[in-house]
Order: structure tokens, then C-alpha cells, then sequence
């Protein structure tokens, strides 16, 4: 029999840096946790040089819910940009191919498409007999036809209504106000001078199979001002592509919303063998300057527009879905026959994907169960919500633990997706015959407490393999007998996973784990009728050395007389 190849993820978008220090593409690859972006090398899946202090340690997070790529900023100290737009934190906004995701200093385009597969690469001109200066517009005075072509023209380009519009009314403008023959309204991809064209304008006869556009004509456009390419007469090493297209002149303007170039206005005098020359407009860079503002600022409307739908759509279906999580989950506090409860939900990111549930189940007993759904934000919560209506109705009527959990994996195992499962401890506590009941699947962070004995415990583990929604999964309740008086404390993983930053004897920093025993720790030291939640969850944040922890964090204390 063959055995099988073991593959590694393939990405299915990459961030690619179009401006800033020389970077290489980020490859983003799904998986159930987010992929974290920062300075901070032992926690970051994408990591830049520890140098760039204007990247916080931990600046971003990417997630792939249902196909769809999604940011957010993770409370980063100069924030993160979103098509010129700052995006508001730990508020997880949709990706769409050709964004430009700003995390100073660099610039990315987000892709779906690998790096150098995309566009056409630009002239390497660098060494070529041309110069390649800004134009001072200052010194320019925008003629009274000039200034009345910006004016008429200021309706139509605010009237555009998407992107291509634009694009096509600002070269036209440019054109008429200018007399080059060609131009291009182009998209940078990458910082190896690769470009897409959104519209193009050439002169008749100019053949369309030609893409010329002088890649250092944009690299110093890139600074922020408007840069003008004239090619040197008698130079021996002019670049043969500019040559052979008799390019004698062009410029190039970008337009930009805040600090971000989201695309380039460029013209030039390109001309087919035996074409008559177009006469060029001298002097005309403060019309170029006048007319890259109007459209960046137009540009920008349409970007927030677009922007404002994404952001509003994502806190409506969050708005919605956490209405959900607080209208199931029980009150913190609580007593349900012999049971006093203390129970809280973190969640990582806005929505979390942990639940926990306490509910009678006959004449004294009391059923509980804490889980934790794979994955995070929207999809979580509603499988959370899905998994909980279907348990609360089970776990009072089954005849144990395992049965309610045999019965909703398999009714969830055909309703969710591969990668999808629930880790999950749920047990029956019988006061009449004084017994426990339990049954774990794959979760592994419940103990029973001796108040007798600060700090001792009992793991409550059984022999079941597997999760909730698998295909195959074995559930094999254990029983344990109950003290006269005692705690059981049943955590996530999010709380025993929290990683944080420990000093070793040598010095060394090593990243370090909370762990159960830790919990275990910090809720044997709260006194009699204190809050052991709130004690808890103080030690995992004094351990994450933040209050935002990695993943979803629950954790319950049930106590009995």
C-alpha cells in the first residue's frame, strides 16, 4: 500500500509589498487561528525587521473565515490602513483583491493571484540616456484655460461612479489639458515595477500590444509629487524600448488618499514609426498636480464609501451574532439546585466560539458543559450558538453525558465542514447517589477541587477519543464519587494555552504557557467567598502581559454543600 504524501499549505493570498524597505511577499495560508502580523518574532506568524518600530510587536491579525480573507488592527500603536482608511481595532474587515493594506512603512497589495503572475513589468530605464526629475509645480502658474478645464471637469469627476469611471474622466482630462498622445491610469502590484492599467488611452496607429511605462518615471512619482521623464538627444545608451517607441517626454502623477498611492496618473509621447508628433503642452505640471489631487480626493470618496460598507456590514453581523452569544449564555453567577456557579467568556476577538451551559436534570441533578468551537469571529459564534440550542435541549434528557454528545456530533458532523469540530466536557452531577459523570471530548481542562486542601486536585479525564463533529469518535463517561463539600473547575484552552514571556535562570526569554496547574493555583488562593473568575482571569492576564489574549478564554467554577 502507498503511503501518502505529506504536503505543505498552499497560500491563497499574499501580501505583497509594493512600497517601503525591501521586503519579501507574505504567503497567507488558512488555518483555524489567526495569522498574527508584527515585530514580535516568538508570537508573529509574519514577521518584519525588529527595527521598524513604527510595526507594533504584535500590529495585526489576517483570518480566513468561509473563504474570504479578513484584517484587523490588534490595537497597534500607529494602526493599520485600509485603502487609505483607518481601520477601527479589533473590527475584522473583508479583503478584496487589489486592496492596499498600509502598515507603515511598507505598502502591501493584497492578491489572490502569486506574486509576478499579474500585470506587466515596467521598462528598467534606470541606466537609460533620460532624466527624471519633480516637477516644481509652484513655479508653474496654471494658465486661465488650464485653470477652466479643472473647473468644468470637477463635476464629472466627482460624479464618477466607481473606480473605472474615474479613471477614465481624470485621462481624458489629462490628455485634453496636456496634448500627450498616450496614458494610462495604473495600479501598482509589486515593488519590482510590475503594474496593471485600469484604463488606457493611446494614440491612433500606437500599437496596442505595447505596455511601456518607465519604471523610474514611477519610482520617483512614489516620493509624492509629479515627475517628469525627457529623453536625452544623442545619448548612445537610450533604453531600446523607448527608442524604438520614439518616447521623447513623460509624466506621471499619483493619487493618493491620506499617505497611500492607490494608483498613477501617467502620460506620454509614445508614437508609432512614421506618425506625425503631437505637440506637448509645456509648463503644464501644476495642471497634472491640480487635476492627481482632484482625483485622489475623489478616489478617496469612493474608497470610503466602499470602506463604510464593509465596516458597517461586519458590526451588523457582529452586533447580531453577539446579541445571540449573550442572549444563550447564563448569567456569570448562579445557583441551580445543589450547584452554585461562577462562570465567565472572554472571547479573543470581538465574537468568540467557547460557550458553557448549567441546567436542572431531574430531581437533584444538575447537567453542565463548556466547549470550544474551532475557528473564530462570525462562523464561530454561529456554530456555537447551533451546538448549544442542540445540547441545552439534550443533556437533561439523555441518560449521560455520552449519549447527548454522541447525539450532536452526529448532528452536526454532516452539517459542518471538514476542518470544523467542537472540543467539549460536559457532565451530570447526582447529589442523591453523590457521583460525577463525565464525559471529555478532546478537551482535557476540567479538575475536581478538595477545599480541604488548597491546591490539590483530581484531572477529570476519561478514555473517549475524538471531538464533537467528527466522523469517528468514541465517548466513554467515567464516574467519580462527590465529597460532602467540593469545586470542580472546568477551563478552555484559551486559558491554559495563553502563552507569555518567562525569564529563565540564564537570562534567556522563552515563550511560557500558563497551563492548568496555574489556574488551578491562582483559584485556590481567593478566599472563602471571593471571586476565583475574576482572581483567575487577573493571573492569565498578568502572565499574557495584556489584556487581549490569543484565543477565546472560559472558565467556570462549580461549587456544592
Amino acid at each position: 500500500m502507498a503511503s501518502a504524501v505529506l504536503t505543505e499549505p498552499i497560500p491563497t493570498a499574499w501580501l505583497i509589498p509594493v512600497s517601503g524597505p525591501k521586503l519579501d511577499a507574505f504567503g497567507l495560508t488558512p488555518r483555524p487561528k489567526p495569522l498574527l502580523f508584527g515585530r514580535k518574532q516568538e508570537t508573529c506568524d509574519l514577521t518584519v525587521p525588529a527595527d521598524k518600530a513604527e510595526v507594533s510587536r504584535e500590529h495585526a491579525r489576517f483570518t480566513f473565515v468561509d473563504g474570504v480573507w479578513r484584517v484587523a488592527d490588534i490595537g497597534s500603536r500607529w494602526g493599520t490602513h485600509l485603502n487609505g482608511h483607518k481601520i477601527e481595532p479589533h473590527l475584522d474587515l473583508p479583503l478584496q483583491p487589489g486592496d492596499y493594506l498600509r502598515i507603515a512603512p511598507w505598502t502591501f497589495n493584497f492578491s489572490t493571484t502569486p506574486p509576478g503572475r499579474m500585470g506587466v513589468s515596467t521598462d528598467d530605464d534606470t541606466h537609460a540616456g533620460s532624466s527624471i526629475a519633480s516637477a516644481d509645480a509652484a513655479k508653474q502658474p496654471l494658465g486661465e484655460d488650464l485653470a477652466v478645464l479643472l473647473l468644468e471637469s470637477a463635476a464629472g469627476i466627482n460624479a464618477a461612479r466607481n473606480e473605472t469611471e474615474l479613471a477614465k474622466v481624470l485621462l481624458d482630462v489629462a490628455i485634453r489639458g496636456t496634448g500627450y498622445a498616450n496614458g494610462a491610469i495604473l495600479k501598482q502590484l509589486d515593488a519590482s515595477g510590475r503594474v496593471e492599467a485600469l484604463v488606457t488611452r493611446l494614440a491612433p496607429g500606437t500599437s496596442t500590444t505595447s505596455a511601456l511605462y518607465s519604471r523610474s518615471l514611477l519610482a520617483k512619482a512614489a516620493e509624492g509629487g509629479v515627475a517628469e521623464l525627457s529623453v536625452e538627444s544623442g545619448v548612445g545608451n537610450i533604453a531600446q524600448s523607448i527608442a524604438t517607441m520614439k518616447i521623447t517626454a513623460a509624466v506621471c502623477a499619483p493619487l493618493m488618499i491620506d499617505q497611500t498611492i492607490v494608483a498613477f496618473l501617467y502620460l506620454d509621447s509614445r508614437l508609432s514609426p512614421g506618425a506625425t508628433p503631437i505637440p506637448v503642452r509645456q509648463r503644464s505640471s501644476s495642471f497634472i498636480q491640480g487635476l492627481a489631487r482632484m482625483g485622489g480626493m475623489a478616489w478617496g470618496n469612493l474608497s470610503r464609501e466602499e470602506f463604510g460598507r464593509r465596516e458597517a456590514s461586519m458590526k451588523a453581523l457582529m452586533t447580531a451574532a453577539e446579541r445571540v452569544q449573550q442572549m444563550l449564555l447564563p448569567a456569570r453567577s448562579g445557583k441551580i439546585g445543589h450547584i452554585t456557579y461562577l462562570g465567565e467568556c472572554r472571547p479573543g476577538q470581538t465574537l468568540g466560539g467557547d460557550f458553557f451551559c448549567i441546567l436542572p436534570a431531574g430531581e437533584n441533578r444538575v447537567a453542565f458543559a463548556l466547549g470550544d468551537v474551532v475557528g473564530k469571529g462570525v462562523p464561530a459564534s454561529l456554530l456555537m450558538a447551533t451546538a448549544y440550542g442542540h445540547l441545552h435541549a439534550r443533556l437533561a434528557s439523555a441518560r449521560g453525558p455520552h449519549e447527548a454528545l454522541y447525539d450532536l456530533s452526529e448532528f452536526l458532523c454532516p452539517r459542518m465542514a471538514d476542518d470544523k469540530f467542537i472540543t467539549l466536557w460536559a457532565g451530570v452531577f447526582d447529589f442523591e447517589a453523590r457521583t460525577l459523570t463525565y464525559c471529555d471530548a478532546g478537551h482535557g481542562y476540567a479538575v475536581l477541587l478538595d477545599p480541604a486542601a488548597p491546591g490539590a486536585h483530581q484531572k477529570l479525564r476519561d478514555q473517549s477519543t475524538g471531538m464533537v463533529g467528527m466522523p469517528e469518535n468514541t465517548f466513554a463517561p467515567a464516574t467519580v464519587a462527590l465529597p460532602p463539600k467540593g469545586k470542580v473547575l472546568v477551563l478552555s484552552d484559551g486559558i491554559a494555552e495563553q502563552y507569555g514571556m518567562k525569564a529563565q535562570a540564564d537570562g534567556q526569554i522563552v515563550r511560557d504557557q500558563f497551563e492548568l496547574e496555574e489556574a488551578v493555583k491562582a483559584v485556590a488562593r481567593v478566599p472563602h467567598g471571593g471571586d476565583e473568575i475574576k482572581a483567575l482571569f487577573d493571573a492569565v492576564v498578568s502572565h499574557a502581559g495584556t489584556t487581549h489574549l490569543n484565543d477565546d478564554a472560559t472558565a467556570v467554577v462549580l461549587k456544592w454543600d
